[in-house]
């Protein structure tokens, strides 16, 4: 009879992942006569043991030791043993180990065996890690990048071909063991060998060509109301006009020019010829330029003023 009694059952006698970390070597191990082994019926606490890198005092076989597995070489080890020695956790997550030289090889034995050993192969997003940054931090990202020689670019905290490249560089050529590192301790290292500004000048701002058909003019503001060919569709008329009426003043102007006469007299009446010189051909030449000197004054002057109103010159 229970009596009502509810007995305690420790979940860790049952499910492995329960085991406190003081209970697993308890629970995967066997004491026979002093000599501590691993539990054969106990497979799931064993196996958890061994994934956390426990030996809980179980007494290695001289075999094990005979067949070349030591620190100072990887290379007879078998998977179970390069995976006891190559990882360690990290905020409760297995990763390679890879703190000191004598783990490096074994670490580096077990990847080359194409093993695991249990540690998640994260990948990397250095696009999206970088871009969530404060824009101080990405520029100094950048700078750093450029002060160690693998970034050439402008220090504007833009993600870009650049920059990308730069990383992947970083990581493959530093030498620095980063490579399969989460992008916050690649940042972190980064920074640690730069000292960084604190503060960056703002880029300059560049003023954008206007974007109008020029028509051969040369934008005299930096945003013109009209394009260039819209300038001269409307100044042109105003040209021509001014153009016509010089043209029509100057040929006025020599038309009306004070004339000279000769008075005969010598046959009882008074005969006046006009004596006015024309200039023979070279008269109607220079009549001519006259007309078109001011005609073309009139049309540059006017297209010019008209033109520089809608923020363009020649």
């Amino acid at each position: 009879m229970e009596c009502g009694i509810t007995p305690i059952v420790d979940l860790c006698d049952t499910d492995p992942s329960e085991c406190k970390l003081s209970q697993i070597c308890g629970k995967a191990t066997t004491d026979n006569a002093g000599q501590i082994s691993w539990d054969d019926s106990a497979v799931g606490h064993v196996a958890l043991a061994k994934e956390y890198g426990l030996q809980c005092d179980v007494v290695v076989e001289d075999a094990a030791v005979n067949d070349g597995c030591s620190t100072e070489s990887a290379d007879n080890c078998t998977a179970e043993e390069l995976c006891n020695r190559s990882v360690h956790f990290v905020n409760g997550e297995r990763a390679w180990d890879t703190s000191s030289l004598v783990w490096q090889a074994h670490v580096a034995e077990a990847k080359k065996r194409g093993l695991s050993c249990g540690v998640e192969i994260k990948a990397t997003n250095f696009k999206k890690a970088f871009t969530s940054q404060s824009r101080l931090k990405r520029q100094q990202l950048q700078y750093a990048l450029k002060k160690l020689g693998y970034y050439s670019y402008g220090v504007d905290g833009l993600w870009g071909k650049g920059t990308s490249a730069a990383f992947d560089k970083f990581l493959n050529g530093s030498g620095y063991g980063l490579k399969g590192k989460r992008e916050s301790e690649v940042f972190s290292s980064l920074l640690y060998r730069v000292n960084a500004p604190s503060s960056f000048a703002a880029p300059k701002k560049k003023v954008a060509a206007p974007k109008q058909n020029s028509g051969g003019l040369t934008a005299i503001i930096s945003n013109p109301s009209t394009t260039g060919k819209q300038a001269l569709a409307i100044c042109r008329p105003q040209a021509q006009l001014a153009e016509s009426q010089a043209r029509s003043s100057a040929n006025s102007g020599r038309s009306n020019r004070r004339k000279t006469y000769d008075v005969d007299c010598s046959f009882g009446s008074c005969i006046a010829t006009d004596m006015t010189p024309t200039g023979g051909a070279w008269g109607g030449v220079l009549k001519a330029l006259t007309k078109e000197r001011a005609g073309n004054n009139a049309y540059n002057t006017a297209i010019s003023t008209c033109i520089a109103q809608q923020g363009w010159t020649k």
